[in-house]
């Protein structure tokens, strides 16, 4: 397993994204590039296959947005993605990092609770671009 900064071209690199497919086409590489130029954000490779990539937007100088990208079908490799992802969360200086997952999706309410993050509203209307909603969730350091 291999974590590399993340750069906007690496979302071309995903393959399978399962319920994450219809964000892909929302997604405008310019605004990808000034949305990253702040915070920190990483791309995990099982050797040359891209697993998923994501990171933490800053929001204020206290506050940080979280997003991640993730290819389906690799539970081999959550274990490293998660320690990945743990490490970075613990490594930056927010105090809060909030995260929106749609809370139908079962995998993403789970990860994000194992990654420490406590729900605070359980549901927000038309969140994603592609109108789904989203539940609220927060990481405090």
């Amino acid at each position: 397993m291999r974590v590399e900064k993340f750069l906007p071209g690496d979302i071309a690199k995903l393959e399978d994204h399962s319920w994450q497919k219809s964000l892909i086409p929302l997604m405008n590489m310019d605004q990808l590039d000034d949305l990253t130029r702040t915070g920190a954000h990483i791309s995990v490779f099982d050797g040359d296959i891209l697993i998923g990539c994501g990171g933490v937007v800053e929001i204020n100088d206290w506050r940080g947005g979280v997003w991640s990208l993730l290819r389906d079908g690799r539970p081999q490799n959550f274990l490293g993605l998660h320690r990945a992802s743990v490490r970075l969360l613990q490594s930056l200086p927010y105090k809060r990092i909030e995260g929106y997952v749609d809370p139908t999706i079962p995998e993403a309410v789970r990860w994000i609770r194992l990654l420490g993050f406590r729900l605070e509203m359980p549901y927000k209307p038309y969140f994603f671009p592609d109108g789904r909603g989203a539940a609220e969730w927060a990481f405090y350091n």
